[in-house]
């Protein structure tokens, strides 16, 4: 029998010719080989399935190969444990578990995942399906699960009613249209609220018949309500008119309202409507306006909503400008003031004694505890202010959002003394008429020089606020004498120390027997318990 003896396939692959015909050593076909170059069959070499593993943790597995703009990278439920190969990035992807609250629910932050069904690069981070070994799958974005892959999706059946009405509170609360709430004291029941100012129906579908779900309608729904303007405010209490001495910043949140500071004018309620101001010419940029009550500036939210509410309005002031409701008096003939503290850090420098020199008033002393407590403002973040023998103080950065301050005042009396806590509303006195004329009571005198007696209608210091008992003292400013005519003229309060006096007015004629007419300024002068002192309205006399 004969036969053909090939010895190599030098001629390597050739298929234009039938195999019959084709010369020894030619192929015409080579599955899974190649020829090498002497002529050789050689196998082609295999791909080898390997793990990526980490050089620290190699117990963690991983799926998936995607390529990213930043290496490799391979998927896994497990935390990070580092140490992988160079190249190649582990992203976690966790199973989303729903319930925290149910002990019978299973824990699914460490489900595995048995493969990845898809994986891309979008907008230069992953998107990647993956499968987890309960069948769930979900999509996830840069590592993050999409919350639409798995809101209202029940992932588990071993979970008890608790921990079932739990998941689905917040798949209800996250359409933002419904909220649902788990009573405390009963979890298996759970309470859906709708949009306030709309009716709605409650319908149930069940789609297994291994448990009943129950629903009652407690309501229809209620009247919607008008959106309102979030509302703040603040109160200047006491300041004094110089340089530097203002509201150098008022702020809600983290929106500066004011484009200046604003000095401090005249009276807390000029003061007040000068902020006010302020904040109006800048209300387009802040979006706030502002009104004024007196010293109180409240503050608006031009927009509606609840956008703006639970933002806290500070205030910054300096020298003695001051927000709040603190003030306490000094009172006493001498004493040594020990200490102001203000949550427990004292405000002053040093022991100040009362009298500080011979002859010194209480309200020139009240002054220089004052100017010892604003010294140290830089220091201990407090600043104050003065109204007679009264000493407000206040934080120079006051925020709605403070905890209430604790002060304490140490006195200790010499020949007596104390210190009065209390917002101690200031001394104010007013007069019940502004203008007195005076009318004819008697006269002696026919020829030459005539004198006259005159008296005027009562008038009556009307006192408000400070702390009675108050004395008065009404006294007559000669300097403010005016009016033309002859001979001479006085004027004297008939009960000088009374809240009510009349005023008599004693007028000698010149030789011609002519008299003065003009008028005489009156006033009142009221000092309460604690020392405060108040001049009242000027009175006229007129004769």
């Amino acid at each position: 029998m004969g036969y053909i003896v090939i010895e190599n396939f030098k001629f390597g692959l050739d298929t234009r010719r039938e195999s019959l015909t084709s010369k020894p050593g030619t192929l015409v076909d080579l599955i899974n080989a190649h020829i090498d170059q002497g002529g050789q069959v050689e196998k082609r070499k295999a791909f080898t399935k390997t793990d990526i593993v980490s050089s620290i943790d190699p117990t963690v597995a991983t799926k998936g190969f995607q390529e990213g703009v930043d290496g490799i990278y391979v998927f896994g439920h497990a935390a990070d444990p580092g140490g992988w190969p160079t190249g190649i990035k582990y992203q976690r992807l966790v199973h989303p578990s729903l319930s925290v609250s149910d002990t019978a629910t299973s824990s699914f932050a460490n489900k595995t995942i048995t493969s990845i069904l898809y994986s891309t690069v979008f907008a230069g981070k992953i998107f990647v399906i993956a499968k987890f070994d309960n069948d769930n799958v979900f999509a996830f974005y840069d590592g993050t699960v999409l919350v639409d892959t798995y809101y209202g999706l029940k992932v588990s059946t071993v979970q008890g009613n608790t921990g079932l009405l739990h998941d689905l509170a917040i798949a209800i609360n996250a359409s933002g249209v419904y909220t649902a709430s788990q009573p405390i004291l009963t979890p298996t029941t759970l309470d859906i609220y709708g949009p306030e100012g709309s009716t709605y129906e409650v319908s149930v579908v069940e789609t297994a018949a291994a448990g009943t779900l129950t629903a009652a309608l407690v309501n229809t729904g209620i009247p919607g309500k008008q959106a309102t303007q979030a509302i703040g405010s603040f109160q200047i209490i006491a300041g004094t008119e110089a340089a530097g001495h203002q509201i150098t910043q008022v702020s809600v949140g983290v929106t500066n309202l004011l484009l200046a500071a604003v000095p401090f004018n005249d009276s807390v309620e000029q003061t007040a409507s000068d902020v006010v101001v302020a904040i109006n010419a800048n209300s387009g940029t802040s979006g706030y306006s502002a009104v004024a009550n007196q010293g109180t500036v409240i503050i608006y939210s031009v927009a509606t909503g609840v956008g703006n509410n639970g933002k806290a309005v500070t205030v910054t002031s300096a020298v003695d400008v001051c927000i709040g409701q603190c003030v306490f008096a000094l009172v006493g003939t001498g004493f040594s003031l020990d200490f102001v503290n203000a949550n427990g850090t004292n405000l002053l420098s040093a022991v100040m004694n009362y009298p500080l020199i011979p002859g010194q008033t209480l309200s020139a002393f009240v002054t220089s505890v004052r100017d010892n407590i604003n010294a140290g403002t830089a220091t201990h973040g407090f600043l104050s202010a003065v109204n007679g023998n009264s000493l407000y103080l206040s934080k120079a950065v006051t925020t709605s959002t403070d905890a209430e301050i604790a002060v304490s005042v140490g006195v200790t009396p010499t020949t007596g003394g104390a210190a009065v806590i209390g917002n101690v509303v200031p001394l104010l006195v007013g007069v019940s008429l502004n203008l007195l004329p005076a009318y004819f009571l008697s006269q002696t005198g026919r020829f030459g020089i005539i004198s006259r007696i005159d008296i005027t209608p009562g008038v009556t210091a009307l006192v408000s606020n400070g702390v009675p008992p108050y004395t008065y003292q009404w006294s007559i400013l000669e300097q403010e004498t005016s009016g033309a005519g002859g001979g001479s003229a006085s004027a004297t309060p008939n009960t000088p120390n009374s809240p009510t006096t009349i005023f008599s007015v004693y007028r000698s004629s010149d030789n011609n027997g002519l008299f003065f007419h003009g008028t005489f300024k009156a006033v009142c002068t009221v000092v309460d318990s604690l020392g405060a002192t108040f001049v009242g309205p000027q009175v006229t006399i007129t004769v």
